[in-house]
């Protein structure tokens, strides 16, 4: 307390012990003084070490925060900017934009929205990431994919609003091409099955009278060589009409204007009517053409009969069509709850690469096409009648060992049973 204080003391030989605690005292205080220099020596270095290192960062941050295309942008809590990248100066075209607001830089409308997207940020806490659509300065509309998020500001001990916002607005362009172009095909596309389906009755109206009077010309009375023409012309209008009918019914089904019933029906007469429809082509070519039912398939099912048949022609006419020796064997049975039914052939088979053989138009190759003949339309057709029926359809086949084109159907018994 700054006092001044006079002692006058006798001296006097210390006693040993004495002597040794004064020896004591001095070895520590000799070593509290040779740590603390040490410690202080160790601290300045780690003070040194740790300002290297942080210039270091700093180094390294701004090169990066300068030199990425993105905008980089800290915003104080009234909207401020506390710092910007290179790029966001070059985006508002002026040197001076920290300490402005989004109001100044892009106006009322694009102020407002970011605006409200950062007090929603303040408020909430929750970092954002999204769309935003800016406008620039120059009146270029530039959509931003943003990344935006609080961190505490020492120097201001308040939270501030970090952004980083990226170009997106060539890959938007992109997609919204993509789009108008999607859209336009699928318009054209349906635009296209709506006059086949607008179509269906006068197409298929004046076929019929056709094959009506080629059926009365074969009851009058001809020669040999007439009959034959009669026949040819017949059968040419009937393979016409069948294909008229496919086209057309594939167009309803893209504009789903078909429809389809649900009755009971016999399985067996149905197999045999269809394998009975494809019995002249394959005796044309030699091949044989049974019909195998396992005796747990019921003998009366729900359906659409006529849409099965129609599923059992595809399948057979392909079959017969791709087999030249040995013959078509159909079989129908139970697989669990559903219906299976099978078309086997001994013909040419397919490649493992012929997946798309349900896709419209197609057949194995251009050189069965050429040989064969047909639109490719009839697997495809079956393939969107079978699953508008709520069953599944595929095929397994070996090149060069025939094929087996089957298909399910849900097992809805009829009144009947086996």
């Amino acid at each position: 307390d700054g006092a001044l204080w006079v002692l006058d003391t006798r001296a006097r030989a210390a006693t040993a012990r004495e002597r040794a605690m004064l020896d004591a005292l001095a070895a520590l205080a000799g070593a509290l003084c040779a740590q603390g220099a040490a410690t202080g020596a160790d601290d300045a270095g780690a003070r040194r070490a740790a300002a290297i290192e942080s210039e270091r960062m700093r180094v390294r941050f701004e090169a990066i925060f300068e030199n990425t295309d993105a905008v980089v942008f800290i915003k104080r809590r009234n909207g401020e900017l506390l710092a910007a990248n290179r790029r966001y100066h070059e985006l508002a075209g002026r040197a001076d934009v920290v300490g402005r607001t989004d109001h100044e830089l892009y106006g009322r409308e694009t102020g407002d929205a970011l605006r409200a997207r950062d007090l929603a940020l303040f408020r909430t806490g929750a970092p954002f990431t999204g769309e935003e659509r800016v406008t620039l300065p120059d009146g270029r509309e530039v959509v931003y994919l943003s990344s935006k998020f609080l961190i505490h500001d020492p120097a201001l001990n308040d939270m501030v609003l970090c952004g980083i916002a990226t170009d997106i607005s060539a890959q938007k362009r992109l997609q919204a091409s993509l789009e108008a172009s999607t859209r336009a095909a699928e318009q054209a596309a349906l635009a296209k099955a709506q006059f086949l389906a607008a179509m269906s009755h006068e197409i298929r109206t004046p076929m019929n009278g056709v094959l009506g009077m080629l059926a009365l010309l074969a009851t009058t009375p001809l020669d040999d060589r007439q009959r034959a023409m009669a026949t040819t012309a017949r059968d040419s209008a009937f393979n016409l009409m069948k294909m008229l009918n496919d086209i057309l019914d594939y167009a309803c089904i893209d504009t789903h204007e078909l429809t389809f019933s649900h009755a009971p029906f016999d399985l067996r007469e149905t197999l045999e009517a269809a394998a009975e429809q494809a019995r002249p082509a394959a005796k044309g070519k030699g091949l044989t053409l049974a019909v195998a039912v396992a005796q747990d398939a019921p003998h009366s099912v729900s359906g659409d009969a006529l849409r099965v048949r129609q599923v059992l022609g595809a399948l057979l006419d392909n079959a017969v069509k791709f087999t030249d020796r040995g013959g078509v064997r159909l079989e129908a049975g139970v697989c669990g709850d559903a219906l299976r039914v099978v078309v086997r052939d001994t013909g040419v088979g397919m490649p493992r690469a012929a997946g798309d053989i349900f896709a419209g138009f197609t057949q194995g190759d251009g050189s069965s096409t050429r040989r064969h003949g047909g639109v490719g339309l009839g697997l495809t057709l079956g393939k969107r009648l079978v699953e508008a029926m709520g069953g599944a359809i595929g095929f397994d086949s070996v090149e060069g060992a025939g094929a087996a084109f089957w298909f399910t159907l849900p097992l809805n018994q009829g009144a009947q049973s086996a």
